[in-house]
């Protein structure tokens, strides 16, 4: 068993609870007839690593005052990480 098994769930948990909090992720639109395009669950790629293949989602900000936050964030982070370029 890896022993940072613990730490890679928290950080992807953190990630899509992040990403829940600060976008709507929709399906896609077809731009010829306007109608939603349905994602296929099923749709995987076979082999060794057994994964969902690309698709496409709209992610859309919930508000204004959330974009101001992720800006804010990045901009931190960006100063924050600087020392380390």
């Amino acid at each position: 068993m890896c022993p940072g098994v613990h730490l890679a769930e928290r950080n992807q948990w953190r990630i899509v609870s992040k990403l829940i909090w600060a976008f709507e992720i929709k399906e896609p639109i077809d731009p010829t007839t306007g109608k939603t395009i349905s994602l296929d669950p099923e749709d995987y790629s076979n082999g060794l690593l057994h994964a969902p293949k690309p698709f496409k989602v709209i992610f859309k900000p919930r508000s204004q005052a959330h974009i101001d936050v992720i800006k804010r964030e990045y901009e931190e982070s960006m100063r924050d990480l600087a020392p380390f370029e």
